[in-house]
């Protein structure tokens, strides 16, 4: 794909008389390359654009604090901006992206994950001569929010439109994504950027080592513990025990540390299915869904069990065809949110390739039968095909 060089962006930026989010991290960093300390960015800009409670929380406090589905109420104007930006009139769609932030209901971590579906849609359905333009006008909206609002919201939607690309090789664009991490109000959607970068995991870690609050916390959520360096960083920095040390805490008390799982896990097959078997272990697969199988409760359990299998699901979706058993019992739940996470393993698995055997399509035809839920059968009849 072709697709525009930062260097065509970021001359605009420093020509704005109206100093912007970008610039302003750019040119308060300390002799360690980290953003000063005492620099703020939400009572910096945001105040400047929304009527915000006074509070002194750390940058990123805001996004933390969102609880539940992230999901943005105006999703429609959203879609003419980025439309708008897709025909190439990026400096009108930047306009009115700043005042689509500006309201107080909308927010940058409610419209990411939509976003990244709608956008692919978009562009698919164009015709050849088309497609290649409408990315190369994604991408210079994306980097002009970025360099150039003085609106975090935007900077980070931009951010969230450069994670639809592999866009590695442009290092001024690195650059730049990297400067933005250093302010924990970005950190995270830095990382949602590198997304499908070759080398992200690596680029998230650089990231996540030179802040420590929010940002730390919630972009090093992203890292996988792929080296040892990473896996002695997560432990250090979050607490969280790998190797094993981790598998024999999990063996002390497998509910209890079902979160350290997914830093235990690794390439070597064998021995996840060693420790998966703990898990498959009679006593814990039964009652795993137990209480929701007998009473066929379909509102979200709040059932210490069923939320364990949730936790056990969420895991299994990084790692097709292991750990088939916790699958099953998930397919076999009455409770909708669980369902709906068993399916989501489902069609992980199905898209990295691995066919389903005869017991999880047997789930399915049964899960099918029973249920009442419309669009939870939509989505089983979609995976049966």
């Amino acid at each position: 794909m072709q697709v525009i060089t930062c260097e065509e962006v970021i001359p605009m930026a420093e020509e704005k008389k109206k100093l912007s989010v970008y610039e302003y991290i750019r040119t308060h960093l300390d002799g360690d390359g980290r953003l000063e300390k005492g620099c703020r960015i939400h009572v910096l800009f945001d105040r400047a654009h929304r009527e915000l409670p006074e509070f002194n929380e750390p940058d990123g406090y805001l996004d933390a604090a969102v609880s539940g589905p992230y999901r943005d109420p105006d999703f429609p104007k959203l879609h003419e901006i980025i439309r708008l930006a897709s025909e190439g009139h990026s400096e009108e769609a930047l306009v009115q992206l700043d005042q689509y932030f500006d309201s107080e209901e909308h927010r940058a971590l409610a419209c990411r994950e939509e976003l990244q579906r709608w956008v692919p849609t978009q562009q698919k359905s164009l015709g050849p001569g088309h497609i290649v333009e409408f990315g190369r006008h994604i991408i210079e909206f994306a980097c002009k929010a970025m360099v150039r609002s003085d609106h975090s919201e935007s900077v980070k939607l931009g951010l969230a439109l450069i994670g639809l690309f592999d866009l590695h090789y442009l290092k001024k664009l690195g650059d730049i994504i990297e400067t933005l991490a250093l302010s924990e109000e970005f950190t995270l959607f830095c990382a949602f950027a590198v997304n499908r970068w070759p080398d992200r995991n690596q680029r998230i870690f650089e990231m996540v080592k030179k802040v420590h609050g929010w940002g730390m916390l919630a972009a090093g959520t992203e890292l996988e513990p792929e080296t040892e360096e990473i896996r002695e960083w997560l432990w250090d920095k979050e607490g969280i025990p790998t190797g094993e040390r981790g598998i024999s805490i999990i063996r002390e008390d497998p509910r209890v540390n079902a979160w350290i799982l997914r830093y235990v896990l690794s390439e070597d097959s064998e021995r996840n299915r060693g420790i998966l078997a703990i898990y498959e272990q009679k006593e814990i697969l039964e009652s795993l869904v137990e209480s929701n199988c007998e009473t066929g409760n379909e509102e979200k359990s709040e059932n210490t069990e069923e939320l364990l299998l949730v936790m056990l699901l969420d895991v299994l979706k990084e790692w097709p065809g292991e750990g088939e058993a916790i699958l099953l019992q998930g397919l076999r739940s009455y409770d909708l949110y669980t369902e709906n996470m068993a399916l989501e393993v489902v069609n992980c698995w199905k898209e990295q390739g691995i066919e389903l055997s005869d017991r999880i399509l047997a789930g399915l035809e049964l899960m099918k039968k029973r249920e009442t839920d419309e669009k939870l059968k939509e989505r089983i009849n979609e995976i049966l095909k």
